[in-house]
């Protein structure tokens, strides 16, 4: 899977932002201070897009839509502040990998299938503009259990019940199932550039949050198995500067997932992540492989070319050129005497 991190900068206006290098399926923006993250998959409705927290409905002037080479936002200050710098983070569509799709509430236990992949970690968003929206992801490492984004209080069991083999369960709770709503769903799958984990934190640096990634991460979720704020569980991406990190109240933070490694991530306690003996769940991304160029030109001899004739090749990205044979064939002959 292709991850892209990077950068840009507000304009009080709508703006397309390119040099991704591919068509997000799935896209997050995140100011750089004080406000929430919003994101927008391949199967969001119309211009919508969802604000990372437990109270907002979409907006239909965040991202707007993911073009072929980036993405293009609106004029809210989520993504286009004048003057305030913004973070992107931008995933590649990638059927082994990431998934994305909808499905309908029907009030009670269902499970989501179709996915093509075996998740490790799923998020949801309900669609309706009418109701609060409501963001829950799981890891099944944590077994059955959901972080709110935004949300504070301890995570939730029954919401994103199970994953298996091309599914995954969610409860008849109305966050994740209300009846006649419709759902989107982001799933990731186990691959070379994704992987989850815990640790037990220590009040101090966590060192790779008790084990490491085998990558380096470009982006890592951290959430602790205990009770407290919005601001208890952080997230970090490689475009972040020194020590810093976003907790899910939108804030950046000096303290919490502080590094990244060639292998691993740290973290440091700020008083909410990492607290000492707290159990913590945390889901690393690898930049992966990035998408290869045009593979150079195969020299086409036209046929009826004399021995020691000219013959061209087309204009291709790498530009024309003429090679004769006469100079191969001088070359050989000295060559072998």
């Amino acid at each position: 899977m292709n991850i892209t991190r990077g950068t840009y900068t507000g304009t009080g206006a709508g703006q397309s932002i390119t040099g991704v290098g591919f068509q997000p399926k799935f896209l997050i923006v995140k100011r750089l201070n004080g406000e929430d993250p919003v994101s927008r998959s391949d199967v969001s409705a119309g211009t919508n897009s969802y604000i990372w927290n437990d109270v907002s409905a979409p907006i239909s002037n965040g991202i707007t839509s993911l073009d072929t080479d980036g993405f293009t936002v609106g004029a809210n200050i989520l993504v286009s502040e004048n003057t305030i710098p913004y973070h992107y983070i931008a995933f590649a569509s990638d059927a082994d990998a990431i998934a994305t799709g909808t499905y309908t509430g029907n009030g009670g236990s269902q499970t989501v299938s179709g996915l093509g992949l075996t998740p490790i970690q799923v998020f949801t968003f309900k669609r309706d503009g009418a109701a609060p929206q409501f963001g829950v992801t799981t890891n099944p490492t944590a077994g059955d259990l959901s972080w709110a984004w935004g949300a504070g209080g301890a995570p939730q069991t029954g919401r994103i019940t199970a994953m298996a083999a091309g599914s995954f369960t969610v409860s008849s709770q109305s966050r994740v199932n209300e009846n006649l709503q419709v759902f989107e769903y982001l799933a990731f799958a186990d691959v070379s550039n994704t992987t989850r984990g815990s640790f037990t934190g220590n009040g101090g640096t966590a060192g790779g949050g008790g084990g490491t990634a085998g990558f380096e991460p470009v982006l890592v979720f951290c959430h602790p198995d205990a009770a407290g704020p919005a601001s208890v569980s952080c997230f970090r991406s490689s475009t972040q500067t020194g020590t810093n990190s976003w907790n899910f109240a939108g804030n950046q933070v000096a303290t919490g997932i502080d590094s990244f490694t060639a292998t691993a991530f740290t973290t440091a306690d700020n008083g909410l992540l990492d607290q000492d003996t707290v159990l913590h769940y945390w889901m690393a991304f690898g930049a992966g492989v990035q998408p290869a160029g045009p593979a150079p030109p195969t020299p086409v001899i036209p046929p009826g070319t004399p021995p020691g004739g000219f013959f061209e090749v087309p204009a291709t990205p790498y530009g024309s050129y003429k090679s004769h044979l006469a100079l191969h064939d001088l070359f050989n002959r000295a060559r072998l005497g």
